[in-house]
Parts: C-alpha cells; structure tokens; sequence
C-alpha cells in the first residue's frame, strides 16, 4: 500500500480549477476515450494519478509522460488486481493527485461507498463519468435491439451469467443529484457537471416535446433523460479533512 503524502506536496495542492473543461474530440469506444480524457482534462492529469476500474489501462497508454499511474480493478496486468467490491481503494487518505473513475459505478452494488473512496485517496481532484441508463433504453426503442438477440448491452436476463452488467438503472438527472449529494457528503466541491451532445439541447427539446403532444412522453420527462450521453463530473476535495471515512 503507498504511503500517505501530505497534500503541501502535491501537484495538485497549488492548482486552481477554472474550468471549463471542455474538448472537440469525441469517443466512441474504449480505445478511443482516452483521448477524450486527455485533451479535455489535460491541467488536472499530473504527479499520480489512480484509475480505478482500469479497462486494461488504456489510460496508461494516453496519460502525460511525467504522470505516475497506478490502474486497479479486475483484469490482467498492469491493473493491479483489487476486488473493488470486497476491498474498497486499497490506498492511503491523499495518496493520489487525480483520481479517475469512468463508467465504473454504475457496475458495483455499492456505488455510494466507492464514491466516498474515491474522495478519501484522493488529494486533488476526482473525475467521476456515468452512463445515462434511460438513453440507451430509450436508443435501443427508436434503432433496436443492440444486437440480435440482446436487447441492451448491459441488461437483461441471458441464459449464462455475464461477466460484467450494470447494477443501477438511471436517468441523467438522478446521477447528476448522486454526484452532488456524495461530494457534498464528503465536504467536497463539484467544480463541473457536463453531458456528452449537451450542445444540442435544443434539438432535443424540440424533438421530445413532439413525441409529448403525440402522447408518447409524459409531460414530466425531461429532454436530457432521453438523449443526453454520458455525464461528466470534476470534484475538487483538497478541502475535505476528515470528511470521508478513513481506510489506512
């Protein structure tokens, strides 16, 4: 287990997140989003940074050269193998600058508690992304199935177990409200809150109140629950002390 560092030196410890972080490059797979990740969170990707939920650590492969990067989670090296489940972050309090967890919670029982953890190791920043459950649901009613035979991805009841689903069911407002509450539980401060394709919020406005007057959508169905990607979080937690429960 690392040692802990004292926050005074860190490479995060003098860095003031201005925002916002934005990026022109698009994803569309696994290999691809780290590249995303770079160009768009370049000024907080320095000294170590920890990626929990590794997926083959593709992000080793895109990081800054000087960063030390540490991946953990279930897959062959170079993540370091860590039941996150039964384990929570085998790290100390503040060990790491930058702390990146992407598309992960979504896939553990206990997203709450690893969210906490994500605060706890780190001395930084935490970059948190999550899926909008409700548009894939929503894509797989208006294109079909994801494949034949397999309605959706990451739900379902297959014949065999898989080896990895999704164990929460969302829209994009209810993982933006977890995000808020977990940093504001861990005296934390969310710094940014984006979506993938929030650039046409327009179109979508336009596209859902269409489906509404056909009596398709209920009236309270909120445009971005229906066609918004991803969401996007910065949580700054330089400030939490003792706010998050230690783990040493």
């Amino acid at each position: 287990m690392s040692a802990p560092v004292h926050a005074s030196t860190s490479a995060a410890s003098t860095f003031v997140a201005r925002g916002p972080f934005v990026t022109s490059v698009r994803y569309h797979d696994r290999e691809s989003k780290p590249l995303y990740v770079v160009d768009k969170y370049m000024p907080l990707l320095r000294g170590r940074v920890l990626d929990v939920g590794a997926d083959g650590a593709q992000m080793s492969r895109a990081l800054p050269f000087d960063c030390e990067y540490t991946g953990i989670g279930i897959g062959a090296p170079p993540i370091l193998p860590v039941d996150l489940e039964a384990r929570g972050i085998p790290y100390s309090s503040n060990t790491f600058d930058c702390v990146l967890c992407l598309d992960v919670l979504e896939h553990v029982d206990g997203p709450h508690r690893l969210f906490d953890e994500l605060c706890r190791v780190s001395r930084g920043f935490v970059v948190v992304s999550l899926p909008n459950c409700w548009a894939a649901f929503w894509g797989m009613l208006r294109h079909g199935p994801y494949r034949p035979g397999r309605a959706l991805k990451f739900y379902g009841l297959p014949p065999e177990a898989p080896d990895d689903r999704h164990k929460w069911f969302f829209h994009i407002g209810e993982a933006e409200e977890f995000i808020r509450a977990r940093a504001a539980c861990c005296h934390a401060h969310v710094v940014q809150i984006d979506y993938e394709g929030e650039e046409h919020l327009t179109d979508w406005q336009c596209e859902l109140e269409a489906l509404q007057r056909a009596g398709l959508v209920h009236e309270s169905i909120d445009a971005r629950s229906l066609f918004a990607g991803a969401m996007w979080a910065v949580i700054d937690v330089r400030g939490i002390g003792n706010a998050c429960t230690r783990r040493e």
